[in-house]
Parts: C-alpha cells; sequence; structure tokens
C-alpha cells in the first residue's frame, strides 16, 4: 500500500515545486517592468562609449603635442566614460541572457507539468 501512495506523494511534491519555482519567476518579471526603461540605458550606455573614445583620442592628441596635464586629464576622463560604456552594455546583455533562460526555463516547466 506504501508503495502506491509514494509516486503520488513524491508527483505532489514535484508539482509544489514547480509552483513555487514558476511564482518566483512571475515576481521577478514583476520586479523588472517596475524598473526603468532599457532604452535610457541603452542611449547613455552608447553615449559613454562614444565620450570614451573621444577623450582617448584626445588623449593621445595631447601625449603627441606635449601637453602633460591634459594628457593625463583626457586620458583619465576616457578611461572612466568607456569603462561605464561596457558596464551599462554588459549590464543589458546580462538581462538578455538571463530572459532567455527564463523562456527555456517556462518552456520547461510547461512540458513537466501534467
Amino acid at each position: 500500500m506504501n508503495e502506491l501512495t509514494k509516486p503520488k506523494t513524491e508527483n505532489n511534491e514535484k508539482n509544489e515545486i514547480l509552483k513555487d519555482i514558476s511564482n518566483i519567476i512571475k515576481s521577478d518579471r514583476k520586479k523588472e517592468k517596475k524598473k526603468s526603461n532599457q532604452s535610457f540605458e541603452y542611449i547613455v550606455g552608447a553615449f559613454s562609449l562614444i565620450f570614451g573614445i573621444i577623450f582617448l583620442v584626445f588623449f593621445t592628441m595631447h601625449c603627441t603635442v606635449g601637453n602633460l596635464f591634459l594628457a593625463i586629464q583626457d586620458g583619465i576622463l576616457g578611461i572612466f566614460f568607456f569603462l561605464v560604456g561596457t558596464g551599462i552594455s554588459l549590464k543589458l546583455q546580462i538581462r538578455k541572457s538571463e530572459k532567455r533562460l527564463e523562456k527555456k526555463i517556462r518552456k520547461l516547466l510547461k512540458e513537466a507539468t501534467p
């Protein structure tokens, strides 16, 4: 008798775990919708990368002219903007990969649930 009821309890436990996972995904999606617009982040990331490249060009220009103070200043600004731009773009790429994984998990959940 125990062997007949055991698979049912395991099935119930699996279903509860799957429901918990789907609830976590739903709550994460609600939190993500409340966050700032991605288009704004794309614009800020693109402009910071452009400014970083421009300041690094100014850095090389001031190095060739021999103005060391402006070269150091432009180098620091260029590296800062470049790192900010790459950080934002990496953040957006990570968010895209999380969405892909979330879709795959949902697909697996649909296949696993009866």
